[in-house]
């Protein structure tokens, strides 16, 4: 079953099973063909609540495929966000799904 776009990739569903998480390239560059399979293309994440089928963006260009990943609750979700050129330089940032609070998560 399709859920979104064929440009949408990386689901991960929530603990509860009623979302899920999803990048998806920023359309801003859609059109730069060099830049759609670059290890630099950006990616927007997104949340859907898999009854109603709403999407909504939660955090623009976060540069990576993120490997975002759910708080047991439900409320968070954990994602990494490249800093440098390379992927391993990024930080760990969380962002609450209700409130689109995005913190950086210190001490690693």
């Amino acid at each position: 079953m399709q859920l979104t776009d064929q440009l949408s990739q990386w689901p991960a569903v929530s603990p509860d099973g009623k979302m899920i998480a999803y990048t998806r390239k920023h359309v801003d560059r859609i059109e730069n063909d060099k830049k759609i399979y670059g290890e630099d293309y950006e990616y927007d994440l997104f949340v859907m609540d898999l009854e109603s089928r709403k999407e909504e963006i939660l955090y623009k260009k976060i540069n990576t495929s993120s490997f975002h990943h759910w708080s047991l609750d439900n409320r968070w979700i954990g994602f990494y966000v490249r800093t440098g050129k390379k992927y391993y330089e990024s930080e760990h940032m969380i962002i609450n799904v209700e409130t689109k609070e995005a913190k950086k998560i210190e001490g690693e």
